[in-house]
C-alpha cells in the first residue's frame, strides 16, 4: 500500500483572466487555442502619447499588445458585489471575484472557526496609482511655469489647474491604489473572517513563491486554511516602457517555445486557490483537485545580470521541488516560456539537463493565450494543470511550428489535445522565473483515492538566532562609495532605488558584525527575504515621469514649442534606461543582495503593509525550521505611512542574519541574539 504523508492539497480555485471570467471559460479557451492578445484599448491609455515605432525614442514603447480583462467583466463583478463604479481598483475587483469562486466550497462558519492565512503573489500596485502620484506634481509644475513661461504664463497655469482638478475626481482612495494588500483585506471583509495576510513579490515568480510560503504555513500547523495565488493589474504605459527598454516586447502575438518568437506580451488577471493539509481536507469532505508534492526556489547569484536568466539557477529550482531524492516523472510541464528568445532557450537547456532520459514530455505555455500575467503567471500555470487533471486531457498548442532549439530529446509540444494516461495519478510541474534572478518550480500530482494518508509527526520548533545585525540610513547614503565597493557601474546608479543600495550596505555590515566570512557558507542554502511595502520611490518617480504625456490632451491650445517646454518638467526625474527596471522594483532589494554576495537560495519580498518586518521574520523562521535554508538574510525597510502626504515614508534598512541555534554553533558563532517566535497579525488600519 502506498501512502501520502502530510501533503498539501488544493480544494478550491477561481480566476479572472483575459476572456476568461471563470475557470470553465479558461479551459474552453485553452482547448481552442483562443488567443486573447490584442492592441490595448484606448480606454486604458492614450496610445498616441506613449507609443513609437522608433525603439530608441525616450519614454515610449514600440508595442501596445497585451491580453486585458474587458470592462464588461469588471462591471459584472461590481454588480455581483453591489459595488459602485470606481469605488474599488481593478486589482481589488478581479482578486475579490477569483476568491469568491475559490471559496465556494468553504462555509462562512468554517472560515470563521479556523486559522486562515492569505498570501498572494503580487508585483506592484494597481495601475491607477499613476494618476494619484501625478497629482503630487501640481505645486512643482506651477513653480516650473513661473520660471520658464512669460507671455502666456497665466493661461498655461489655468490649463494645468483644470487638468489637476479633473485628476482629483478619481474615486478610489489613494491608499487603495498605493497599497495592493488592500485586495487581501477586501477578501476578509467581504467573506466575514479574520486572517493573517501578506503579499509576496518574487517578480514573475511571485505566485509560486506565495504558494511555497502557504505550503510551509500549513505544514507547520500555523494555519488551517491558506488562500493563495497571484494577482496582476498593471498594464499602464510604464510597464510597457520598462520591457521596451530591454527589447523584450513582441510586436505580434507571442509564440513561446517556437523558433519564430521575438518577445513577450503582457497580460493581467487574478488566480486564487484554497489550500489545506490533505488530512484535514479529507475530514472536511472537500473535493481534492491536486496534491502539491513540493516547491523549489533558487536565485542565480552573481552568475548573470539581474535581467538575464541562467540554466544552473533554474536547474536548482527543479531539484529543490523534488525532495528526498524523489525521481521526477512528470507527464507534462507548464513552462515559464514568455516568448523571449533568451528566456525560452535557457529554459529548454535547463529542462534537457534535468528531465530523465527515455521519454519526450509534452510542454506548453499558457502565455501564448493570455500573455505574461507577471505576478499571477505561475498561478495561471497551476490552474491550467488542475484543469488538465480534471479533464484527463493534455491541452494543445496549435500555434506551434518549430522548436526554439534543434534536437530537443526530452520535450515536445503537442498541436492537438492528448488523452492523459489513466494507469497512474498524473504528475506535472509548473515553472516561473523572474528578473532579479529568481527561479521557482512546483511539482503537482493528481489525487489518488486509493492511497492512504499517513500524517507525519510535527517536527520540534528550532530556536532561531540572529548572528549579526546592522542598520543603514537612507540619509547621506554614499552612492559613489557603494558603487566602488560593490562594483555597481556608475552609469546605473541614478536608476537604482536607495532601498536597494542601503540593503547591500546593511548586509555587508551585518556579516562584519557577525564576524562571518560569506565565502564559508553554502550559498545555495542562503535565502534572502526583504520586507517592504510595494512601490519604491524610484518606481513612483519613473511612473510620474512618463505620465507627463497626459498633459498633451489638455494643452492642445498651446503651441507645440510651449507644450514641449511644459513636458520637459519631467526631466527632474532620472532618464529611463535598460537599468531602470531592476533599479525600481521591490523584489530586487533581495535580488541585488543575492547578485552582490552570490547567494543562490530563495529570494523574495514580503509586503504586509506596515507589519512587513514581523511578517517576513515569521516566514524566515518557517524557512529555517523546514530545513530548506540554512540561513536567511532578512533586509527590512524602516517605513511608516505619512497621513498628511498619503505616502510611504522610508528612513533606512535593517539587516538580520538569521539561522538556527544549532547551525550557529556549527559555524563557530558563540555570540548571537535569540529571536523570539513571532506570529504577526495584520493591523486593521
Amino acid at each position: 500500500m502506498s501512502y501520502y504523508n502530510n501533503q498539501i492539497c488544493i480544494v478550491g480555485y477561481g480566476c479572472v483572466l483575459p476572456d476568461a471570467p471563470d475557470p470553465e471559460k479558461f479551459w474552453k479557451n485553452i482547448l481552442k487555442g483562443h488567443c486573447s492578445i490584442r492592441h490595448i484599448p484606448s480606454s486604458r491609455w492614450r496610445k498616441e502619447f506613449y507609443t513609437s515605432p522608433n525603439r530608441d525614442e525616450k519614454d515610449k514603447t514600440y508595442s501596445d499588445l497585451a491580453a486585458v480583462i474587458d470592462e464588461n467583466t469588471l462591471n459584472s463583478i461590481r454588480r455581483s458585489f453591489s459595488l459602485e463604479e470606481k469605488e474599488y481598483t481593478r486589482l481589488e475587483l478581479i482578486t475579490l471575484e477569483a476568491a469568491r469562486q475559490a471559496l465556494t466550497s468553504q462555509s462562512s462558519d468554517h472560515l470563521r472557526n479556523k486559522k486562515v492565512n492569505i498570501t498572494l503573489g503580487c508585483m506592484g500596485p494597481d495601475d491607477d496609482i499613476s494618476f494619484h502620484l501625478l497629482s503630487d506634481e501640481e505645486d512643482s509644475l506651477q513653480n516650473y511655469i513661473d520660471q520658464h513661461f512669460s507671455g502666456q504664463r497665466e493661461k498655461v497655469k489655468g490649463l494645468v489647474r483644470d487638468f489637476f482638478s479633473d485628476l482629483r475626481g478619481r474615486k478610489n482612495t489613494r491608499a487603495q491604489a498605493l497599497l495592493p494588500i488592500h485586495a487581501a483585506r477586501l477578501i476578509e471583509e467581504r467573506f466575514g473572517f479574520k486572517a493573517e495576510r501578506c503579499l509576496v513579490d518574487a517578480a514573475c515568480a511571485s505566485s509560486l513563491a506565495a504558494v511555497d510560503v502557504s505550503m510551509k504555513k500549513l505544514s507547520s500547523y500555523e494555519t488551517d486554511i491558506a488562500i493563495t495565488g497571484g494577482m496582476e493589474a498593471s498594464l499602464d504605459p510604464s510597464s510597457f516602457v520598462l520591457f521596451s527598454k530591454v527589447g523584450a516586447l513582441s510586436t505580434s502575438p507571442c509564440l513561446p517555445l517556437d523558433k519564430r518568437t521575438n518577445g513577450l506580451n503582457q497580460g493581467e488577471g487574478a488566480v486564487v486557490f484554497v489550500m489545506k493539509r490533505l488530512e484535514d481536507a479529507l475530514k472536511d469532505n472537500d473535493t481534492i483537485h491536486c496534491i502539491l508534492k513540493g516547491c523549489g526556489g533558487s536565485s542565480d547569484g552573481n552568475a548573470a545580470g539581474l535581467f538575464s536568466p541562467t540554466a544552473p539557477g533554474q536547474l536548482r529550482a527543479y531539484q529543490e521541488a523534488y525532495p528526498n531524492g524523489c525521481k521526477p516523472e512528470p507527464d507534462f510541464l507548464e513552462c515559464h516560456a514568455t516568448g523571449t528568445v533568451v528566456g525560452d532557450t535557457t529554459e529548454m537547456k535547463a529542462l534537457e539537463e534535468f528531465l530523465p532520459s527515455g521519454q519526450s514530455i509534452p510542454i506548453s505555455s499558457v502565455k501564448s493565450l493570455i500573455g505574461h500575467t507577471k505576478g499571477a503567471a505561475g498561478a495561471a500555470g497551476i490552474l491550467k494543470e488542475i484543469l488538465t487533471f480534471r479533464n484527463k486531457t493534455i491541452p494543445p498548442s496549435p500555434y506551434f511550428e518549430t522548436p526554439i532549439l534543434p534536437d530537443l530529446k526530452k520535450t515536445k509540444v503537442n498541436l492537438q489535445p492528448l488523452a492523459a494516461s489513466s494507469e497512474k495519478p498524473l504528475q506535472c510541474g509548473v515553472s516561473a522565473f523572474g528578473f532579479g534572478g529568481i527561479n521557482y518550480h512546483v511539482a503537482m500530482e493528481e489525487f489518488d483515492q486509493e492511497k492512504q494518508v499517513k500524517a507525519e509527526e510535527k517536527s520540534l520548533e528550532k530556536k532561531i538566532v540572529a548572528l549579526g545585525t546592522s542598520y543603514s540610513s537612507l540619509n547621506g547614503l554614499n552612492r559613489d562609495w557603494i558603487s566602488e565597493v560593490f562594483r555597481i557601474p556608475e552609469k546605473s546608479l541614478p536608476q537604482i532605488d536607495s532601498q536597494q543600495l542601503a540593503a547591500v550596505t546593511s548586509v555587508s555590515n551585518a556579516f562584519d558584525h557577525a564576524r562571518l566570512e560569506i565565502s564559508s557558507l553554502r550559498e545555495m542554502k542562503v535565502a534572502v527575504i526583504s520586507a517592504s511595502c510595494l512601490g519604491l520611490k524610484n518606481y513612483y518617480d519613473f511612473d510620474v515621469r512618463l505620465r507627463h504625456f497626459e498633459f498633451l490632451g489638455s494643452l492642445s491650445s498651446l503651441s507645440p514649442g510651449e507644450i514641449d517646454k511644459l513636458i520637459r518638467h519631467k526631466e527632474k526625474f532620472p532618464d529611463v534606461t535598460e537599468d531602470t527596471g531592476t533599479g525600481i522594483l521591490n523584489n530586487v532589494i533581495a535580488g541585488r543582495v543575492c547578485n552582490t554576495f552570490n547567494f543562490t537560495g530563495k529570494s523574495f519580498n514580503v509586503d504586509a503593509e506596515f507589519n512587513s518586518f514581523a511578517a517576513a521574520l515569521d516566514i524566515s523562521r518557517l524557512e529555517l525550521n523546514s530545513g530548506t535554508s540554512d540561513m536567511v538574510v532578512l533586509v527590512a525597510s524602516d517605513e511608516a505611512w505619512d497621513h498628511s502626504l498619503e505616502r510611504i515614508q522610508r528612513k533606512g534598512v535593517r539587516c538580520l542574519v538569521l539561522t538556527t541555534e544549532e547551525a550557529a554553533k556549527e559555524l563557530g558563532c558563540g555570540n548571537f541574539l535569540e529571536v523570539e517566535k513571532i506570529s504577526y497579525v495584520a493591523a486593521k488600519k
